[in-house]
């Protein structure tokens, strides 16, 4: 569920209006009104379920319950939900398999020129349908708007909900021009905060309030409606020095922050030091990380009762017992200010009695084998829920499980899904320093698999760790341990053909946001006809140290939405918070995207990887070559055709007629233009990366690896003879009768390109291919190399001269 703070719930009204009447194509409508944010807070569009599943001839249990398993599903089985008439993909994803959308409403997926989102969720209860409605920060502005058409499709019938979002303005709130130097600020009034907590394995947070009448008299703020709308602009910390010690590092700087680094209005706050290096108790404003203390977010002022409240928690693991920390909140108005303090107490948590007052009815284990792990890759394991809710006399849907941690007492939960990171000992901590190994549910609290994985780079090979939950009803208790052995990685030998190579070379601005931008498409038919499944598994590439342990390849997937990887600066598969982890890409349906880890990449960079699409039950496979070149500016290049074409390379050299109407038109160009002497329309690629330009008639030269290159041995030249357009093809050195590689070429015209993906194969292959008109009456079947095919599977084939997919 998107979070809403408490500032858009005072704030946001949501309008709901249902049209009269159900039909089979019943339609609703609701909107809601948002001031411009510079967060992803969303408000709710709420619907009757029961009328939603009335309108589709089902029941309101039935039809929440499909939608429940939606929304929870890692990848829905069953894609319920549409966006202007587009179905959900992994492409598209906002939270809980909702959309991300243009300004138009057209669904692009986060980063490509996403402007607000909308997604899904049911209650509890069944008995609302809501969607929550938010904008990208600070990127709508006033007087903006959206507008999509959801359809819900279920029991064979369709129902569809007219949402619009529209972005008004802020009260109007006019402050002087702030002092920023705490030192010279006259400082009107002060008051202190006391919090206790105990040490916390996670980030729940509590809602922290404090009165500021006081403070707003002493300041002379009197609009307080125009502040509880403008709240984050009169609030200030102190901020956290990162530099060098010589430089006052690990000490706060002279000058106060309003720029938020948690919930906007909010901070994380790290501990700072006095000159002589020792810790003074106060933290102050610096980034998430592990050395923070706790954190402040979604500060809210309500005028009704002059409350300013925010939401406080801790970094999981960070604070001790008997701990105090303190941060000063500054409100700053011109010259003056008034501080509140709030101070972290940290209690000291008492030895627990574990399950000493339960009664023991009955006990599991299991044990698994796990490679030692640099990623947070896992292991399932099926759990018999139906005999331990039988030997607690309970349900299965009663099931509730708990784990301790080094005090045995009960810990919360600290993972995914209602689960629990755990120490080498086995008892409950939080991810990071200490953390060995988790156990969480598959599913959001549904404990019939369980997912185990180790913390990265932790574990080693014969290491053993075992963990304990107790499944709980009533006063009775059913133990269940899982074991983990750490054992020697078995190295998987891959015997991948690769039948295809598609490169993409794209440009990026620099970004922190880890936006997902589009990297490069192949369509869904072009991965069937060449790999003979819709349904490829992506693979990477092992660094060299762990290639030597477990294979070149991998599909240890690092990177959401899965199937996706974090990639070091060699384009080589790793995991997010590595230090050289460099960028992110995923893929789905035929789409890869990829998104920058923050402040790795420098303009001038170039960022180059291979990722595959694998038919696992052939072994055939399609390569990317992936190029990302980080720019000040962008320069469009917009690709508006493509063909495949296999070419024959030979010393005697070979005229092959080519139809470049195609290009031509997609080009906006007339063929003549193509071939002209004055135009430098042709560019060879290399490495991800097309070459300067050349006429059609000079032509291109290409290497024997398929890569452009002005002194290759491959050349070819395009010109016309009479009224045919010839390509003339040849080679420098004869080619081995097996022969064949992948390389790519472009007409480029105005920034708009029209590709060709060329097979540059043996005059033995081609002429395999080019026989096949000779059995044009027979219906015989060859393969892309030639070669006659008895016992079709699905795939690409030839037949009387042209390709024809069996599926």
């Amino acid at each position: 569920m998107v979070k809403l703070t408490t500032y858009f719930r005072n704030a946001l009204a949501a309008a709901l209006c249902l049209f009269s009447g159900i039909q089979a194509h019943a339609q609703f409508s609701g909107s809601v009104e948002q001031y411009p944010t510079s967060g992803y807070e969303g408000s709710p569009i709420e619907f009757s379920l029961s009328e939603v599943a009335t309108a589709l001839s089902t029941d309101a249990a039935t039809l929440g319950a499909a939608i429940d398993e939606y929304v929870k599903a890692e990848i829905p089985a069953t894609v319920l939900f549409a966006a202007n008439g587009t179905d959900w993909t992994a492409a598209l994803e906002a939270a809980n398999h909702g959309f991300w959308m243009a300004a138009d409403g057209t669904p692009v997926g986060y980063g490509d020129n996403s402007v607000w989102y909308c997604s899904p969720e049911v209650d509890e209860a069944f008995t609302m349908l809501t969607f929550n409605v938010g904008q990208m920060p600070n990127v709508m502005k006033e007087g903006e708007m959206g507008e999509v058409t959801i359809t819900l499709k279920f029991n064979e019938k369709e129902a569809t909900f007219q949402l619009k979002l529209n972005v008004i303005a802020k009260p109007a709130f006019d402050i002087p021009e702030p002092t920023l130097k705490w030192a010279e600020l006259q400082i009107v009034g002060q008051q202190e905060k006391i919090v206790e907590q105990y040490p916390r394995g996670g980030y729940d947070s509590d809602n922290i309030k404090v009165n500021i009448a006081e403070a707003l008299s002493l300041l002379g703020i009197t609009n307080k409606a125009g502040l509880a709308e403008n709240v984050d602009k009169v609030l200030y910390a102190t901020e956290y020095n990162t530099g060098d010690v010589e430089n006052g590092g690990g000490m706060k700087k002279d000058s106060l922050t309003n720029n938020s680094t948690a919930g906007a209005p909010g901070w994380w706050l790290r501990p700072v030091q006095d000159e002589q290096g020792e810790e003074t108790g106060e933290v102050s404003a610096a980034g998430w990380g592990d050395t923070d203390k706790f954190f402040m977010e979604a500060f809210a002022y309500n005028a009704e009762d002059d409350s300013l409240s925010c939401n406080l928690g801790q970094y999981p693991g960070s604070c001790k017992d008997n701990e105090t920390w303190f941060a000063n909140i500054y409100i700053v108005y011109g010259a003056k200010a008034y501080v509140i303090k709030y101070t972290l107490k940290i209690l000291e948590k008492s030895q627990g009695n574990g399950l000493a007052d339960y009664n023991k009815v009955g006990e599991a284990s299991t044990v698994i084998e796990q490679e030692p792990t640099s990623d947070y890759s896992t292991s399932s394991v099926t759990v018999d829920v139906d005999a331990i809710a039988a030997a607690l006399g309970c349900e299965v849907s009663a099931l509730g499980a708990v784990a301790l941690d080094d005090k045995d007492n009960f810990g919360g939960s600290t993972a995914n899904n209602g689960g629990w990171w755990l120490t080498s000992a086995g008892t409950v901590t939080s991810w990071g320093s200490g953390a060995a190994f988790f156990i969480e549910p598959a599913e959001n609290n549904v404990w019939s698999k369980l997912n185990v994985g180790q913390y990265p780079d932790v574990l080693h090979i014969g290491d053993e760790v075992s963990g304990n939950i107790y499944f709980i009803n009533g006063q009775n208790y059913y133990q269940y341990t899982i074991t983990l052995k750490v054992v020697e990685p078995q190295k998987q030998e891959y015997d991948f053909e690769s039948v295809e190579t598609r490169s993409y070379a794209v440009q990026q601005l620099l970004d922190n946001t880890y936006a997902m931008n589009d990297l490069g498409t192949i369509s869904v038919e072009d991965i069937e006809s060449i790999l003979g499944t819709s349904d490829p598994v992506l693979y990477g590439l092992n660094i060299d140290s762990v290639a030597a342990a477990k294979g070149d390849y991998s599909k240890a997937w690092s990177c959401d939405p899965k199937p996706g990887f974090w990639l070091n600066k060699e384009g080589k598969v790793s995991v997010w918070g590595d230090a050289n982890a460099t960028m992110g890409i995923v893929y789905a349906d035929g789409k890869f995207r990829g998104c920058q880890y923050p402040n790795r990449c420098e303009i001038g960079q170039v960022f180059q990887t291979q990722l595959f699409l694998v038919n696992e039950e052939t072994s055939k496979m399609i390569t990317f070559n992936i190029q990302i070149n980080f720019v000040e500016s962008l320069v469009e290049k917009n690709k508006v055709g493509e063909e495949s074409i296999v070419l024959p390379v030979s010393e005697d050299g070979t005229d092959v007629e080519i139809d470049l109407t195609k290009a031509a038109e997609a080009l906006e160009v007339t063929v003549d233009d193509l071939l002209s002497g004055n135009n430098y329309y042709l560019h060879g690629m290399k490495n991800g990366v097309y070459g300067e330009g050349q006429t059609a008639e000079n032509g291109l030269s290409f290497a024997l690896d398929g890569n452009y290159d002005g002194y290759g041995d491959i050349y070819f030249s395009i010109a016309k003879e009479g009224e045919k357009v010839i390509l003339n093809i040849g080679t420098n050195n004869a080619v081995a009768a097996d022969f064949s590689v992948n390389a790519q070429f472009c007409f480029e015209v105005n920034d708009k390109q029209y590709v060709y993906y060329a097979k540059l194969v043996s005059p033995e292959i081609y002429s395999g291919i080019s026989d096949v008109k000779a059995d044009a009456k027979t219906g015989i079947l060859y393969d892309l190399q030639g070669r006659r095919v008895m016992n079709t599977q699905r795939g690409l084939y030839i037949m009387n001269g042209k390709k024809y997919i069996v599926k």
